[in-house]
């Protein structure tokens, strides 16, 4: 991974794709710490959300985090600093923190001992349902991540990460309806997002309903036209229509 991996910064404002940058892993000197400093002067002022992804020499996504941030035009007052303490009793939290910073290290086998230990301790812990699911969604434990978060729908939590992490696993295991229905659910909560909106069109796709995939993969091209793949799939698409139809 360290030779042929890839790091993908995507700068995210609204729902639009407002800066990307990639750069090789291998151009990195420390092998887990990876550091990358962005000037924001060009950036107007918002709500903005930096996604960073791994990905392998196929370009395929292998891990990904998200985070949001704003852009202010004016001085931001110097935050006050809070500190809180937890029990020691607290073993749940503890055994959460390790298993995120395993993950975060690239353990994954130790990740899912110590985030199943944490959830197991607190299961009606949306966050750590999720931090749990991130790391069974990489070692493709499919089943398990439905078993944890789909008692969650049931109590009726509202939750983009939650739907998009359902959506995710039942495209994963081929029940197209069901993730286009979680899809959809996620973007409900904030809006419409390019990598979402094109899982839901493949989906379709796959379906067998390209007039509503077209759709979708046109108005995902609407909010970021940049995007050189759906193009080439949309041509394909309409020429094949042009072909039957002739």
């Amino acid at each position: 991974m360290r030779e042929h991996g890839i790091l993908k910064f995507i700068f995210l404002k609204g729902e639009k794709n407002f800066h990307t940058w990639i750069r090789k892993v291998k151009d990195y000197r420390n092998n887990q710490n990876f550091l990358e400093q962005f000037s924001l002067k060009k950036f107007p002022p918002g709500d903005y959300i930096l996604k960073v992804s791994l990905l392998n020499k196929q370009g395929k996504e292998i891990l990904t985090e998200k985070e949001e941030f704003i852009v202010s035009s004016k001085p931001v007052a110097k935050p006050w600093i809070i500190c809180e303490t937890y029990s020691i009793e607290d073993n749940s939290l503890y055994l959460f923190i390790l298993g995120s910073q395993f993950l975060n290290k690239g353990e994954l086998i130790k990740a899912r001992e110590n985030l199943d230990k944490a959830y197991r301790e607190k299961p009606d812990s949306l966050d750590y349902a999720l931090k749990y699911s991130h790391v069974l969604f990489i070692l493709k434990d499919y089943t398990k991540i439905k078993e944890i978060l789909l008692p969650f729908i049931k109590v009726k939590k509202e939750n983009f990460t939650l739907y998009y992490y359902l959506g995710k696993v039942f495209q994963e295991e081929g029940e197209l309806k069901k993730a286009i229905f979680y899809y959809q659910k996620a973007l409900s909560c904030k809006g419409d997002i390019v990598e979402i909106l094109n899982s839901i069109a493949y989906c379709y796709f796959l379906l067998g309903d390209e007039d509503e995939a077209l759709k979708i993969w046109g108005k995902s091209l609407e909010i970021n036209p940049a995007q050189e793949k759906i193009k080439k799939i949309i041509k394909i698409l309409k020429e094949k229509d042009e072909n039957n139809m002739s």
